[in-house]
């Protein structure tokens, strides 16, 4: 990590500059074996078949000021949601579960802050479900799942060993890192080993090194592993590319498109950093961001893709840098054979008047976001959408 609080705001805000790319090629996507391992090569980003277009109508949004504080969402906590099988709404807040029907309204709680029987030591990162019944509220850092069923009636807590992965939900339980984790100093991305848990605590078996989080140069990687639909996905954000691991850790693909990633040389660092910091950060503070992220390396990659998660129906979404101006990265979304499907703008689903948002997950069907409003009130929204074909190029 960056060792200034100054220093890591200004790598976050340098980070934002967008860099364009060129014009697309026609390239089909073929497949090819290579030792029991596919290959599936897909054009460029940029010509993706499809668009994700976002409904006005079936929109879930809670939050906001109330007359009673109880029922606001806490504006700066951790947020996630998931639809039940009857349309409620089981949403994650901070220490909290909350049932809501599909109207919002209000149903049911359970948890709070604390050590004790029913609560939470940590925020609620993620939420995973098991079968139709069993939903875990995974903690970060504390390793504790919380696991109840879809209509919150009662609370239990499990320890294990390691730091839940919040979206990656397997069908028995998570994946979490465990040990630390190895930066290896040469800009490649940090490793870090990965172990599937059970439900009740267990660890399972171990699947192997993947990519770890990275947040010490201006380009934080922030989520390399996913899981979900019985497959684990994996980007090191520095190509474009991404890999699917069979459940026990063997790998089965690798997905790649045909996009060349730009090199960006020091004066380009410098000149991004520069942009992002503003007046305030000083010249040697500048210099030490710009030394960690070229590592001593003449040029580095501008990263592809910075988050990945896997849905219900096995599709891959990768997300990019967000660029500068915009409150929410471009996504695209492959389906569960590695095939480009559609590019997704989630910026067009957050409502007028919005300060700040970020996507929290896709399903199958809807994208889920966590969002302040004009008031600086949160919000958990979920909007559904459908992938639209694009004109012939």
């Amino acid at each position: 990590m960056p060792s200034s609080p100054l220093l890591r705001i200004a790598l976050t805000a340098a980070a934002t500059v967008a860099i364009g790319c060129g014009p697309p090629a026609s390239d089909a996507v073929t497949r090819r074996d290579s030792l029991g391992i596919e290959i599936v090569e897909n054009p460029r980003l940029a010509e993706a078949p499809a668009t994700v277009v976002f409904a006005t109508t079936g929109v879930f949004d809670v939050g906001g000021l109330s007359d009673i504080p109880d029922l606001e969402l806490p504006p700066k906590g951790m947020h996630d949601a998931m639809r039940i099988a009857s349309g409620a709404v089981i949403v994650s807040s901070a220490y909290e579960l909350r049932l809501y029907s599909a109207d919002g309204t209000l149903l049911r709680t359970l948890g709070r802050k604390g050590e004790g029987p029913g609560e939470f030591t940590s925020q609620i990162w993620g939420l995973c479900r098991l079968g139709s019944d069993t939903v875990l509220a995974l903690e970060v850092p504390a390793p504790r799942l919380g696991v109840t069923d879809v209509q919150l009636t009662s609370l239990t807590t499990m320890t294990y060993e390691g730091t839940a992965l919040p979206r990656a939900c397997t069908p028995t339980g998570i994946l979490a890192a465990v040990g630390e984790v190895d930066y290896p100093g040469d800009g490649s991305s940090p490793m870090v080993e990965v172990a599937s848990i059970a439900a009740d605590g267990r660890a399972l078996k171990g699947i192997g090194r993947m990519p770890a989080d990275d947040h010490r140069t201006i380009f934080a990687h922030e989520a390399g592993v996913a899981a979900g639909a019985g497959f684990v996905a994996t980007t090191d954000g520095l190509t474009f590319e991404y890999r699917q691991y069979r459940e026990d850790g063997t790998l089965a693909r690798i997905v790649r498109t045909a996009d060349a990633v730009r090199l960006l040389d020091r004066a380009a660092i410098t000149d991004l950093l520069t942009e992002g910091a503003g007046p305030d950060v000083p010249a040697a503070m500048l210099q030490e961001g710009v030394d960690r992220t070229m590592a001593g390396r003449s040029r580095v990659p501008y990263p592809p893709f910075v988050r990945i998660q896997v849905d219900e129906a096995g599709q891959v979404w990768l997300s990019e840098i967000r660029p500068s101006g915009s409150q929410l990265q471009r996504w695209f979304v492959f389906d569960s054979t590695g095939i480009i499907l559609a590019s997704a703008d989630p910026q067009q689903a957050l409502p007028p008047g919005t300060t700040w948002a970020t996507v929290v997950r896709w399903t199958d069907r809807e994208l889920v976001l966590h969002y302040r409003d004009a008031d600086g009130a949160g919000h958990v929204r979920t909007v559904p959408y459908t992938l639209q074909a694009v004109a012939a190029r």
